[in-house]
């Protein structure tokens, strides 16, 4: 067994600057429907579901929007408790299999004027 870590920390200002800009196209291209409720217009979930996303990605060894891997092949849900978990789609489930994939968790956090995310994927290579 392998584990993969990816982590990433945004600015919230960033986000806020980018929604005040491009608003209902960059939900749209970022979020999934899902997404968008649970964040329920709050820059501060935009961005820490952003900052797991970008997590996710680097534990999968890839970017987003490379490897056809795009932002909503990655959603960000929570359990019935409130913790979030990750779903994966289309070329990013594909990834996860290519890496024989066994778990993935994430963590996310906000400070202040920051957001962070820590994703562990379980590999079974």
């Amino acid at each position: 067994m392998k584990i993969s870590c990816g982590l990433d920390l945004l600015e919230i200002s960033r986000i806020e600057r980018v929604l005040t800009k491009h608003g209902e196209r960059f939900l749209a291209r970022v979020y999934t429907p899902k997404e968008i409720v649970t964040c329920a217009k709050k820059a501060e979930s935009y961005a820490g579901y952003f900052a797991a996303k970008e997590a996710t990605a680097k534990a999968l060894g890839t970017g987003l929007m490379t490897d056809g891997i795009k932002f909503t092949d990655i959603e960000i849900l929570k359990d019935d408790k409130g913790a979030p978990y990750v779903a994966l789609h289309d070329a990013a489930k594909t990834r996860y299999l290519e890496l024989n994939g066994q778990d993935i968790a994430i963590s996310i956090t906000h400070e202040r004027s920051y957001a962070a995310a820590v994703c562990y994927l379980l590999r079974g290579d």
